[in-house]
């Protein structure tokens, strides 16, 4: 690369251009405070969606069975892995048509 001093006036003017498009490019992936943004991973995303499907329907089960939501909000724990553990001795009763 030439000195700075034995390059063009246009030279200098494109580098100058460049220079100012790598710093705009380089701010917009940073964060708050100079940190680099992070972006979601698809299990992330993913694991947001679940949760976000999970609690909206327990909303739902509370407003027309809200002893199904106590013991679901009880029994249910969404992470990682999604457990379902119920009381042993739980004795289900069903009724309806279909029981």
């Amino acid at each position: 690369m030439e000195p700075a001093g034995a390059m063009s006036d246009e030279t200098i003017r494109t580098l100058n251009g460049e220079k100012v498009q790598i710093d705009a490019y380089l701010a917009s992936t940073q964060g708050m405070h100079g940190r680099t943004r992070s972006f979601a991973s698809d299990d992330r995303r993913a694991y947001n969606k679940i949760l976000a499907a999970v609690r909206r329907t327990l909303e739902e089960i509370a407003s027309t069975h809200p002893a199904l939501h106590r013991h679901l909000e009880a029994t249910l724990t969404v992470g990682v892995s999604s457990v379902y553990e119920p009381d042993p001795q739980i004795t289900w009763r069903l009724t309806g048509a279909e029981a």
